[in-house]
């Protein structure tokens, strides 16, 4: 079991979080992501250097919850979180820049400031709480772990120069998806749909239309590699270039993205070797680009992402969901 470090109850102080505190708040990040990714050379320095971090919190000033915890006169945790829908239930997500404490004091403040903060959102009828944390901070992750939460969605990050075993399968051929690709590509999505629909997954995906595949295909800065076995489409990856920072994965402009439509192979051709030819395919084209790295994100519950991804990238996010009982 996770220990939790002994604090003196009465020098700590909870405050509602205000523009007054950012200094300090931003101060506690700048350590808390250089602790957990310096080792990275993939994961940007901007993300503590610029303005996102400073606009990220003045945008979660407005959330009244948002809260400080001072022990004695220093602050040494923060917490803040969003609020939205999730498959049509009320759900608090805490972001990887919305938490984050002193080392020294870790695992009692973060007891501290979930315990704050859920309690107002359960009696509110926020019962999905999501929280992301790096993947190689053991610590909160067992807190996290034994608080009754577990891992949802991992982003994964690598250097587009990485260089792994590029094996080739002649039984398949692959090439660039065209125009007249779209309706085999969309009927497979059709039944990438169905494989995340049932068991052990029951995950549910946003079903892309023939006008969005196509605009994938036609794109200047993104595209589809199909894989063909006897003239036939069994599977593809789809990749394109960030045009925008995204706080919530960490993802930087001109980053290749293995997104929306991410990648799938029909069940008969798993294990072939054809993900990886696909994958060679995405770096060889990212390289083209002059991009840096690539992101990729995947639910945990998807066992065949699970055991082929982490093979060439490397998991920096957990992002793990806790369910509370409604009769409480």
């Amino acid at each position: 079991m996770v220990q939790f470090e002994k604090l003196d109850q009465s020098n700590i102080k909870i405050e509602t979080m205000t523009e007054v505190h950012s200094d300090e708040i931003i101060k506690l990040w700048n350590q808390h992501y250089s602790k957990f990714t310096n080792k990275y050379k993939f994961i940007s320095e901007d993300w503590k250097n610029d303005s996102a971090f400073r606009v990220f919190i003045k945008d979660h000033i407005k959330n009244k919850d948002s809260i400080i915890v001072r022990y004695g006169h220093e602050i040494t945790g923060y917490m803040t979180y969003d609020m939205f829908d999730f498959h049509n239930e009320k759900t608090a997500f805490f972001p990887i820049m919305a938490h984050s404490a002193k080392e020294e004091y870790k695992i009692s403040l973060y007891r501290i400031m979930y315990s704050t903060i859920s309690q107002k959102l359960v009696r509110a009828g926020c019962l999905n709480h999501l929280f992301t944390h790096f993947s190689t901070d053991e610590l909160l992750k067992k807190y996290l772990y034994e608080s009754g939460f577990g891992l949802y969605v991992v982003d994964a990050f690598q250097d587009v120069k990485y260089h792994f075993n590029k094996r080739k399968n002649s039984d398949f051929q692959i090439r660039k998806a065209q125009i007249q690709d779209s309706n085999d590509i969309h009927e497979l999505l059709m039944e990438f749909n169905e494989y995340y629909r049932s068991a052990p997954l029951f995950l549910k995906r946003d079903v892309e239309t023939h006008e969005e595949v196509e605009s994938y295909i036609t794109g200047e800065n993104n595209v589809i590699f199909v894989a063909l076995k006897e003239d036939k489409i069994v599977g593809f990856i789809n990749v394109r270039v960030s045009e925008e920072n995204d706080p919530i994965t960490l993802v930087r402009t001109h980053t290749g993205l293995i997104d929306p439509l991410g990648a799938y192979i029909k069940e008969e051709y798993r294990q072939s070797g054809l993900g990886t030819q696909l994958l060679n395919n995405v770096f060889d084209w990212c390289n083209r680009k002059d991009l840096k790295n690539i992101h990729v994100d995947f639910e945990s519950a998807n066992q065949n992402a699970l055991q082929f991804w982490p093979h060439y990238f490397i998991p920096v996010l957990f992002s793990v969901k806790r369910r509370i009982n409604n009769d409480v």
